[in-house]
């Protein structure tokens, strides 16, 4: 007969032993990601290339678009990050090898699809820099990062001439402006958006004759003479005429600047990398994480940040991942990449992995390209790992035990009415 109390405690049974199997997972993942050595590196290519297969088929099925109905660059930004992480994970595979057509296949259709009309229309065209530097920025650094891959014989004629148009564009638009940040939308002005162009200007310098060197010098002296007074850092965001800071310092935006300011000037990223560890860098339950706002502040997470968890940012220590493997700090990215694999919940289904059980294309995205920069690391980076996270251990096998003592607690009347019978 159907019992109401019978149906509770079935549920409540259900949800603490999903609950003990989600916990005993979790502390297996971390234990052994944390122990991935170099020679296992081939985990890490296999895995990122499942990521990339997974948002292949998201991507061709209109996710870019889907995207764009929940964040204001969804579109560009999941295109952009896709076709970089094809670009790292190429990086040094040799030409001929089918999965290097595979990947060069898309990063051009990415670029096709950045391109399009209706990628162009989300920004406004009638901005200093047509379209503003987020857009500009980014989709030229991936033309860039193509570009690296091939050599100078493989390099078709146009789209080296369209790549040097942009930056010239770029250019042209920072010797005219004020401040050392242009816009992206009318009135908006964001930091780590000119970085991202400025790399690809470095880029161009590495790839052809130097032109850029003079225009990069000037540029870091106008950001030096700007920084955020509280933290030392580039500010989240700035005021669009005077380039002085808006907001001060957050974890989200410090990622993104410091991988790129290394491609800049190596000292300055150097010297802003050990403020962002010193400032952002925090333990919890044993594993590290990014803050997204500076040691000693808080804040609530946005569309920016991601989710904001006990003062940890998720797009902070996603993207963290790629600023410790560019700066060498192996033990911290193994510690981020085990957190990552843990709480991601990532998972293989068939040739295609992904991570929070499917529902968020972007977090894909981000993760792919957090872990891939990994690949091309120096050796020393997979000498050291992330010491055991026994907090973590300990948190689970209490919570276990409360959980067991729980559901003791439910069934025991339902048996002891059994054995009285």
């Amino acid at each position: 007969m159907f019992s109401l109390k019978g149906l509770v405690r079935g549920l409540l049974t259900l949800l603490a032993g999903f609950l003990l199997f989600y916990l005993g997972r979790l502390n297996w993942v971390v234990q052994h990601q944390i122990k991935i050595r170099e020679s296992d590196r081939t985990e890490l290519r296999s895995r990122v290339y499942g990521q990339l297969q997974f948002l292949k088929q998201a991507l061709h099925r209109g996710a870019g678009v889907e995207m764009q109905g929940y964040y204001p660059e969804g579109f560009v930004f999941i295109q952009v990050l896709y076709g970089l992480s094809w670009c790292d994970w190429l990086a040094g595979l040799p030409s001929d090898d089918l999965r290097f057509t595979e990947g060069l296949a898309e990063i051009d259709w990415t670029l096709a699809e950045l391109t399009s009309e209706y990628a162009r229309r989300i920004f406004p065209a009638d901005l200093p820099l047509a379209h503003g530097v987020f857009y500009r920025g980014w989709t030229n650094y991936l033309r860039a990062q193509r570009l690296r891959l091939l050599s100078p014989a493989q390099r078709d004629s146009s789209s080296v001439a369209e790549f040097q148009y942009h930056c010239q564009a770029i250019a042209r638009a920072l010797e005219a402006s004020e401040s050392p940040y242009l816009e992206s939308y009318h009135g908006a002005v964001w930091p780590a958006d000119n970085v991202v162009a400025l790399a690809a200007l470095g880029q161009h310098d590495r790839l052809f004759p130097p032109r850029y060197e003079r225009l990069r010098r000037d540029w870091l002296d106008r950001v030096q003479s700007r920084l955020d007074p509280a933290s030392g850092l580039i500010p989240h965001s700035a005021q669009p005429l005077s380039g002085h800071p808006r907001e001060g310092a957050r974890g989200s935006s410090q990622s993104l600047m410091i991988d790129f300011l290394h491609e800049i000037d190596p000292g300055f990223g150097r010297a802003q990398f050990e403020r962002y560890r010193t400032q952002f860098l925090e333990e919890r339950l044993g594993l590290p994480g990014l803050r997204e706002y500076p040691r000693g502040t808080y804040g609530a997470g946005d569309i920016d940040s991601g989710p904001v968890l006990w003062d940890i940012g998720g797009a902070a220590s996603i993207v963290g991942m790629r600023v410790m493997a560019r700066y060498g700090e192996g033990e911290v990215y193994r510690g981020l990449a085990a957190a990552v694999e843990g709480f991601g919940m990532g998972r293989w289904w068939g040739t295609e992995r992904m991570y929070l059980g499917n529902g968020l294309p972007m977090a894909d995205a981000f993760i792919a390209w957090g872990k891939v920069a990994a690949l091309s690391a120096e050796a020393e980076l997979w000498e050291r790992e992330w010491r055991q996270p026994w907090a973590l251990v300990g948190l689970s096998v209490g919570l276990g035990l409360v959980l067991l003592v729980g559901l003791w607690g439910l069934w025991r009347p339902y048996w002891k009415r059994k054995v009285d019978k």
